[in-house]
């Protein structure tokens, strides 16, 4: 099977001093493609800082290639192995994989897009070891292409859960994929604000000099150049904005197979001079710093990362309605959104920023709110690690106390079955049902008196799936004594205020945009 990869034991202190790491279970394995700078690969970098500060101990491993930010993720004391595929399908590279998960005892594979999850779960399933597995999905593309829902569908009994980063992705797997409802989770991506705040109040001062200086407004756009990001039309709808007498520039930031004939077509439209291709650099807040404007021209989203960095620093978005971009504005107005593959839309959006100088203050402050509240970093990594500790806790449960598995198996599903949970208590029509809670926290799965953080937002992902009308307990009261109340309306309780209401609850309501009612203990508050 071959000698395992060298890992890091030895964390440097902060006088310099090497120090013994102690290992704690549940050891953690990320697996992705490889590292290369995107979006599912820095969240990647997250999450396993995340769970190594938490205590986990944490590893990563990558199919292909090992890519830039594994040197980043071991600076962190992270150790990094690559499998080195070889050809289409390499069975040798599964075996070997399978040989790590026992060797390093792992308890919990996290993969990271469809290929990773592909062969993340046949390795567990060959391994001795058995791992929980939990497939992350960052991306459509298990949803839009049949082959990759067959194959979903088809592994689906391998892994323990799917995590979705947004509504539409969470429905696909369960609608297109037709992966059990309670095997979906969404949990949405999440950025470390504190660097781009930082950005975002040195922006006023940026954008002044520069205009001084007799720079042009500056019209950004990052991402990989590929098919999805769609940045042709990007090209064709910044050419339309030069031609109509708009001085601007354009900065492409990112590289990828299509970044030829991108420069191709900005030659064709004779505006080279107003086109930057800067390539892939790990200095993009320096270009967001002083942009005018950040554009998204994709086709497809899960939750574009580089877009919520460009909204954190408080830059005004133009972008395609598409995916979790929409979602990303749920409620707000922080984005402005035209169609997809129409460059003269897209146009017509950039020069609105152009031709109204207020409007990108107003919205970049509005946008960098939006992200604080609803994509924060700590929020994405504290909501994962709950999910492990209530997989390892449903793993334990179902290994020491065989007797009563099958009671065991008949609560949780229960629980994570809110279809059947709320058709067991029929209303008749114009009352108002109330679903009252206790507590949500993970690694309690006997505890009757507590649901699981993921099985709270599965709980509220149906109640938004079927349109469910939810609304504040006291408006739901006087709506239902004015004989005004939608039929199947619900308010959701918490009894007796426990702080996980608002350390785990809060978090997903605001993903849903619902609200719920809080009994606080009066006197037992201080």
């Amino acid at each position: 099977m071959g000698a395992l990869p060298s890992c890091q034991t030895e964390k440097s202190s902060p006088e310099g001093t090497s120090v013994p790491t102690t290992k704690i279970k549940p050891t953690v394995l990320h697996l992705i493609w490889s590292l290369y700078p995107g979006g599912a690969e820095r969240q990647v970098v997250t999450l396993a800082r995340g769970a190594a500060d938490a205590g986990h101990a944490v590893r990563c491993v990558t199919i292909d290639a090992r890519g830039v930010l594994a040197d980043e993720l071991e600076a962190c004391g992270i150790p990094v192995a690559c499998l080195g595929k070889k050809g289409r399908f390499d069975w040798d590279a599964v075996r070997r994989l399978a040989h790590w998960i026992d060797a390093w005892q792992v308890d919990i594979l996290h993969t990271h897009l469809f290929g990773a999850g592909l062969w993340g779960r046949l390795a567990a399933r060959i391994s001795r070891r058995r791992p929980i597995v939990i497939t992350h999905e960052h991306s459509t593309l298990t949803i839009d292409r049949l082959d990759c829902r067959c194959i979903e569908r088809l592994l689906s009994p391998w892994h323990d859960m799917s995590i979705a980063v947004s509504r539409e992705i969470a429905r696909g797997l369960i609608g297109k994929a037709l992966l059990p409802r309670g095997q979906v989770t969404l949990i949405r991506n999440g950025i470390a604000l504190e660097p781009w705040h930082t950005i975002g109040r040195d922006r006023s001062a940026r954008l002044a000099a520069r205009a001084q200086g007799g720079g042009v407004p500056r019209i950004v756009i990052v991402g990989a150049i590929e098919p999805r990001k769609d940045h042709a039309t990007f090209v064709r709808a910044m050419a339309a904005v030069l031609d109509a007498g708009r001085v601007c520039e354009a900065c492409v930031i990112g590289d990828g197979p299509l970044r030829a004939s991108t420069e191709l077509l900005v030659q064709q439209t004779g505006h080279s001079a107003a086109f930057s291709f800067v390539g892939a650099t790990g200095q993009v807040g320096e270009w967001l710093a002083d942009a005018t404007l950040y554009v998204s021209s994709s086709v497809t989203e899960g939750v574009s990362i580089a877009l919520l960095e460009a909204m954190a620093a408080g830059v005004p978005v133009c972008a395609t309605a598409v995916g979790g971009t929409v979602e990303v504005a749920s409620g707000t107005k922080c984005l402005l959104l035209v169609p997809s593959r129409d460059a003269k839309a897209l146009a017509e959006g950039i020069m609105a920023f152009l031709d109204c100088p207020g409007l990108g203050p107003e919205l970049g402050a509005l946008g960098a709110r939006v992200v604080a509240e609803r994509f924060d970093a700590s929020v994405m990594t504290r909501r994962v690690l709950g999910l492990y500790a209530d997989c390892v806790a449903r793993r334990t449960q179902l290994k020491t106390v065989m007797t009563r598995a099958k009671a065991a198996v008949r609560s949780l599903s229960g629980r994570l079955a809110p279809r059947a949970w709320l058709r067991e208590r029929p209303v008749a029509p114009g009352e108002l049902r109330i679903l009252m809670y206790h507590r949500v926290r993970d690694g309690f799965p006997s505890d009757p008196l507590s649901v699981s953080t993921s099985a709270f937002g599965q709980h509220l992902g149906y109640l938004s799936d079927h349109g469910v009308d939810v609304l504040p307990l006291a408006e739901g009261l006087i709506r239902m004594r004015e004989g005004r109340l939608a039929d199947g309306a619900v308010a959701i309780t918490f009894d007796d205020g426990y702080a996980d209401c608002l350390a785990n609850a809060l978090p997903v309501l605001r993903e849903y945009d619902m609200t719920a009612t809080v009994y606080i203990p009066a006197g037992l508050v201080e």
